[in-house]
């Protein structure tokens, strides 16, 4: 196996180093010369690609990415160089060709069969284009083939039986396309073969047991197909290997006792996200074994013991069916202390019970990630887990717990994620956790804690998520804690006793989406403030003595959703703004003391999103509400007024006594019409659920004017997308037509609607409903529904068009810092809180979309790929990495050595952009050839020269908004600008492991503009 992969290694070096250095002194053979003159005036697309350079004046021996022997063309080497069009078939009369490696372009249509001609060709990368149809049989004619990557194309159709005629071949990469059929037995033929890559296609049917014969094999990666069967007992007997993947696929069966006997080198087992049952006890003696995902299966017994696995980093076996009842059963814990490089420990999900042994605190130092959250534990949170001083996160939720949290929890200083909700904790917060300044979330709720909130909270400085809901705490809220301008995801005090008054200092949270005081005794009035927090969605402070009316600041909150103010003082009349915030949804003021004419515009139209109950001296409104009509200069009657409150009483009892039978109904129903569904889909079904309407092609025809050219709003790589209007208040939507006919966009379709129906956020597009029909000539259909996004792209307002530059006012500085953050939050979202994690893996300006507050949505997930976390780490640290689709000039630089999908990669595209949106100058510009690149041209001149290479437009709006005439002035916009380079900059290193993750990013963009807001005001 070592000689092998020395020779690849050998293999490599040597046409690398040899391609821009041999050449022949002539001009050598003419054949040769025309197939290159064809390849040139077929390909090149991109004014910086190195065939500009191919020209006359020189031999062609010498042109850049040609290697010559003697007078023949024996290597090309024309990867990224942004090539566009079809590959010419002339190529095949290089016969003298061992190396071509054309990967990273924009190459498409069909591989040329006449490849098959190259009979001297070694190494084959095509991968990271545009190419489907099939792979074509006559490249098994080239028998000298070692290395074959196709990976990162739209190929479909099956793998040819043909291909074990390829006896020489050492690396076979197919991954990342949309093959089909099975996996031919005669792959066991390869006998060679060191790496076999099939991930991510459309494979399906078992793993042939032929696979066992290749005795070499260090890789086996076929996760993300539809394989299904066992794991034949042959693979278990190839000694080399060193990963295995097979996850998310619809594999069966378990372990035998012996299975692993004969792979001393495992390394990596992923076999996570199918349906493998039975017990874990022969895993207990592969020592060798330093990554294990086994999540998302169904295995049952109890945990082993991995004491033996001392190069253990990793172990996810969450989602499981595995038991522990007594002390007995928790003695894996004593042996996992003896695995000192452990980094990750996942168990959550499963049916632990008893208690947690003090033992915790002797796991790994290093451990970094330990959950075990949704079990039965019970007992109490033993003392000792302070001692695991590296932990990020650390969950226990939704468990039986009891007793305090330990006072020193405080002295894990590296929690980015601690979660004890959803247990039986009581006692006091620990002042404590106000040491954890690195905490990110913090979820306390639904537990019995008493006493106060402390005020140490107010140190979290990097808190977006606090819950301290569904407990039993008092006093006041501290104004220290309802001041952290970080908070953005969720703030939860509710049903709990606290008291007085809401703090004005709530203006600061400017980023919050949501926030509930429900169910406490908090009094006076709404902070005027409240108004500044223009991101919210959601407010809740149903049932608490809030009095006054409600301040007109409100009408600031444009984003807001869901309103409840039900159940509190509130009086006055009720603000006619309500009916001007378009995305308002609901709205519940039902039993305050409100009173006169009730709006009749806006969310007061629909009279099933509105309460209004409990309000004596309101009149007025649509005819659904059934309210009094509004008599002017007219005293009310004592006697009417009597009779009304009455009949109030009596229906809001009959809605009280009726509501359980009501939702009892609701829910027979909806389960009825979700059995149906599943027996007997339609033929435009929404792959969102039930929750969606369901919706034909004829009603998309009819909302789009027939799919009018005049409704058109833009075209991508797999189809068009227009602009139409549905239902009866002719709400505006964007729909999204998948051409059928293109190689790809059905994979495309489906993997937008694999992605985005687990997706909720709202900086990623919203999906209403999909719809896959046949339209009016019987040919299938498919097709999205989003919401419409009036301000168009990004890019649009970046790089706007001759003929709209005049249309579109320049982006200022603060509106490219709040669509940076936008995106910077949706991207931590999907990568951190999505189920499973998604990696976009195509994040670019045409990529993000704006509503009418110039708020941005992140779209298209066409490209979007969704592991969980671990296995995209250990995968990257493999031998056998796997690669992405995506846009040049955008995709990270590991991408183009071969590497697997991973949350950095994300991070890398955010960072382009964002030195994007800072300069105005696209990656791809003419300006940036070779190695000089957008990041080394902002690394090389923006602490000196800043105001010299921001975009211009923004340059020269900053200067009119500050009315710049002083050095003071230009300093100040300077130091801005300059800040947010280095976020970009830092995004966008070379070396994955050196950019920064994206929640520091968002958290740097949120102080930047704080700063900025603070020095306007």
């Amino acid at each position: 196996m070592e000689s092998h992969s020395a020779y690849f290694l050998l293999l490599i070096f040597f046409f690398s180093s040899t391609i821009y250095s041999e050449a022949s002194p002539s001009f050598g053979n003419g054949s040769d010369y025309y197939v290159l003159t064809a390849l040139k005036n077929q390909l090149m697309q991109n004014s910086s690609s190195i065939l500009h350079s191919w020209n006359d004046s020189i031999e062609f021996c010498l042109w850049k990415g040609v290697s010559c022997s003697g007078n023949r063309v024996k290597a090309l080497q024309l990867s990224s160089q942004g090539l566009n069009g079809q590959l010419p078939p002339a190529i095949s009369n290089l016969t003298f060709l061992r190396w071509l490696d054309l990967s990273l372009n924009w190459i498409n249509g069909n591989i040329p069969p006449g490849l098959g001609n190259l009979q001297q060709l070694k190494y084959l990368n095509l991968s990271f284009n545009s190419f489907n149809g099939a792979i074509p049989i006559n490249l098994t004619r080239c028998l000298k083939l070692e290395v074959l990557d196709l990976s990162g194309n739209w190929l479909n159709w099956t793998i040819p039986q043909e291909i074990s005629s390829l006896s020489e071949l050492i690396y076979l990469d197919l991954s990342n396309n949309s093959i089909n059929g099975g996996l031919p037995p005669s792959l066991g033929n390869l006998s060679s073969l060191t790496t076999l890559r099939l991930g991510q296609n459309n494979l399906h049917g078992s793993i042939p047991t032929e696979i066992g014969r290749l005795t070499r094999l260090v890789g086996l990666l076929a996760h993300s197909n539809f394989l299904t069967g066992t794991i034949p007992n042959s693979i278990y007997n190839l000694s080399s290997l060193v990963a295995i993947s097979l996850t998310a696929n619809n594999l069966t069966g378990g372990f035998s006792i012996n299975t692993f006997d004969h792979l001393p080198n495992l390394h990596l087992l992923y076999l996570g996200g199918n349906n493998l049952n039975g017990s874990l006890v022969a895993l207990s003696n592969v020592t060798s074994l330093s990554e294990i995902d086994l999540g998302i299966n169904r295995f049952t017994g109890k945990m082993p013991l991995f004491g033996r696995m001392q190069s253990l980093t990793l172990l996810g076996l969450g989602t499981n069916e595995l038991q522990a009842d007594d002390a007995e059963d928790w003695r894996f814990i004593d042996s996992l202390a003896n695995c000192t490089n452990l980094e990750v420990l996942s168990i959550d999900s499963n049916r632990l019970g008893g208690t947690l042994p003090k033992a915790i605190g002797n796991l790994s130092t290093q451990l970094q990630f330990l959950s075990f959250g949704s079990n039965q534990i019970s007992g109490t949170i033993p003392f000792e887990i302070e001692n695991l001083v590296n932990l990020n996160m650390l969950g226990m939720e939704t468990n039986l717990l009891q007793g305090t949290i330990p006072q020193k929890i405080g002295k894990l200083s590296m929690l980015e994620t601690l979660s004890f909700g959803r247990n039986n904790l009581s006692g006091p917060i620990p002042s404590s956790l106000g040491n954890l300044t690195g905490l990110t979330e913090l979820d306390l709720g639904d537990n019995q804690l008493t006493g106060s909130i402390p005020v140490s909270l107010g140190n979290l400085k990097r808190l977006n998520f606090l819950s301290l809901s569904n407990n039993n705490l008092n006093g006041s809220l501290p104004k220290e804690v309802v001041s952290l301008s970080s908070l953005s995801r969720y703030l939860g005090f509710s049903q709990n006793s606290l008291e007085g008054f809401l703090p004005p200092e709530i203006g600061s949270l400017v980023n919050l989406q949501i926030i509930d005081f429900s169910y406490n005794n908090l009094v006076g009035q709404i902070p005027k403030t409240l108004g500044s927090c223009f991101r919210l969605s959601v407010i809740n402070m149903q049932n608490n003595n809030f009095n006054g009316t409600v301040p007109p600041t409100l009408s600031n909150l444009q984003e807001l959703q869901i309103l409840d103010l039900s159940e509190n003082n509130f009086s006055g009349s009720i603000p006619y703004f309500f009916q001007n915030l378009k995305a308002l949804s609901y709205l519940n003021l039902s039993y305050n003391h409100f009173e006169g004419q009730v709006p009749e515009n806006g969310i007061f139209q629909n009279a099933t999103a509105i309460s209004l109950a409990g309000n004596a001296d309101i009149c007025g409104g649509i005819q659904e509400l059934h309210l009094q009509k509004c008599v002017l200069n007219a005293p009310p009657s004592t006697k009417n007024k009597s009779l009304l409150m009455k009949i109030l009483i009596i229906v809001a009892c009959l809605l009280i006594l009726l509501a359980p039978l009501t939702c009892f109904a609701f829910l027979c129903q909806k389960r009825k019409l979700r059995k149906k569904s599943s027996l007997n889909s339609s033929s435009h079904h929404s792959f969102f659920g039930d929750s969606f309407p369901r919706i034909s092609q004829a009603d998309l025809a009819k909302a789009t004017g027939g799919f009018s050219s005049t409704n058109l709003i833009g075209r991508g790589r797999y189809g068009s997308v227009y602009r139409g209007h549905l239902g009866s208040e002719r709400t505006a939507v964007a729909v999204k037509v998948f051409n059928l006919e293109i190689q790809g966009a059905y994979k495309s379709f489906m993997t937008e609607c694999t992605a985005l129906r687990s997706i909720r956020h709202r900086r990623v597009i919203k999906v209403l409903t999909s719809c896959a029909s046949i339209d009016s000539s019987g040919d299938d259909f498919k097709a999205l529904v989003l919401e419409f996004m009036p301000m168009g792209s990004l890019d649009a307002w970046l790089h706007p068009e001759e003929d709209e530059s005049d249309k579109k006012c320049s982006l200022s500085l603060l509106q490219r810092l709040n669509i940076a953050i936008d995106i910077a939050e949706a991207l931590e979202y999907l990568h951190h809180n999505s189920h499973p994690p998604v990696i976009h893996c195509d994040i670019k300006p045409g990529n993000i979309l704006l509503d009418e507050n110039m708020s941005a949505r992140v779209a298209d997930f066409g490209l979007a790929k969704m592991f969980c976390e671990a296995e995209n780490r250990a995968l990257q640290d493999s031998t056998c990495l796997s690669g992405i689709n995506g846009t040049i000039g955008y995709v990270a630089p590991e991408y183009g050595a071969g590497g697997h999908p991973s949350t950095l990669g994300d991070v890398y595209s955010f960072g382009i952009l964002l030195l994007e949106m800072l300069t105005g100058r696209r990656p791809i510009d003419d300006m940036f050839k070779e190695e000089f690149s957008l990041s080394k041209f902002v690394e090389s001149s923006f602490e000196d020269n800043i105001l010299e290479i921001s975009d211009q437009k923004m340059v020269f709006h900053e200067i009119h908004e500050e009315n710049m005439s002083n050095l003071e002035q230009a300093r100040r916009i300077s130091e801005r600008l300059v800040s947010v380079a280095k976020v970009g900059l830092r995004c966008s290193q070379e070396l994955p492991q050196e950019r920064i993750c994206l929640r520091d990013a968002a958290a740097e963009l949120n102080d930047i503009r704080n700063t900025y807001l603070c020095s306007r005001a």
